[in-house]
């Protein structure tokens, strides 16, 4: 594990102390160093600040979504940070697990996070179809509609579920699910079988297939779609995908 403190990672000796913002910053490369979740007081030590300046500057990062707590005190990086360290980071081992996946099925895929009530796009690679998706990464998407967010929704606790679904269901097209049984029902469906199928709910035209990718810390907070055009690619035809899209997610998951 690693050792590092406020002065190494982040100060000079005999420097100002550093501010709010400088603090944040060192707490949140201790947690990327750490790769894991960090008891606050280890985490305080490492940073070499207080455990109530710690826990200040946690609950900064918590509500901006670049924190996350878990039991028993401890505290890991968030979606937010996960989704901005995804942006930043081409070449990696997700993107390889992505161009393997789009070169099996031919279409667009996409990866994403969740953060907060909503899907962050981290990457995307077109597909060979003859048409470009209009998604991009850095983009949000709702969770009601997508296949992405469908997925990351059916994994979610009771009570955070219960939060989106009164928060309202916006129609984005005539297929999309805007009841709130009906909508919980088809979570019910994709928990079972293990994948989301977005069936032009977000957009006209648009089918996706999407799976979650499976955490060790907590609810899955990443997931993976394929994308396609419902007048190239009918239903049966994307379902067919299903075995390589499982196959991609589980591989991000060691990633």
């Amino acid at each position: 594990m690693p050792e590092s403190s406020a002065t190494e990672v982040g100060t000079t000796a005999g420097a100002p102390a550093p501010g709010s913002t400088a603090k944040a910053l060192v707490v949140l490369q201790v947690l990327a160093e750490d790769g894991g979740a960090v008891q606050l007081a280890e985490l305080a030590r490492r940073c070499g600040i207080s455990k109530p300046t710690a826990h200040r500057v946690l609950a900064g990062l918590r509500a901006l979504a670049w924190v996350r707590a878990h039991e028993g005190g401890r505290y890991s990086l968030g979606p937010q940070a996960q989704a901005f360290a995804a942006m930043v980071s081409p070449g990696t081992s997700v993107e390889h697990s992505l161009t393997r996946l789009r070169n099996a099925v031919g279409h667009t895929v996409h990866a994403g996070v969740l953060v907060e009530d909503h899907v962050v796009y981290t990457h995307k690679l077109d597909g060979h179809d003859p048409f470009v998706m209009r998604s991009r990464v850095g983009a949000t998407a709702p969770l009601h509609c997508t296949g992405m967010g469908k997925a990351l929704l059916a994994h979610l606790p009771d009570d955070q579920v219960t939060a989106v679904l009164a928060a309202g269901l916006p129609r984005r097209t005539p297929g999309t699910l805007t009841d709130p049984e009906a909508l919980r029902a088809e979570l019910r469906l994709i928990r079972e079988r293990g994948y989301a199928v977005d069936d032009e709910e977000n957009e006209e035209h648009i089918r996706c297939l999407a799976a979650v990718v499976p955490e060790t810390l907590g609810h899955p907070l990443r997931a993976v779609s394929i994308s396609t055009v419902t007048f190239l690619t009918d239903r049966e035809l994307l379902l067919g995908h299903v075995a390589a899209l499982l196959h991609c997610a589980r591989s991000l998951a060691a990633s």
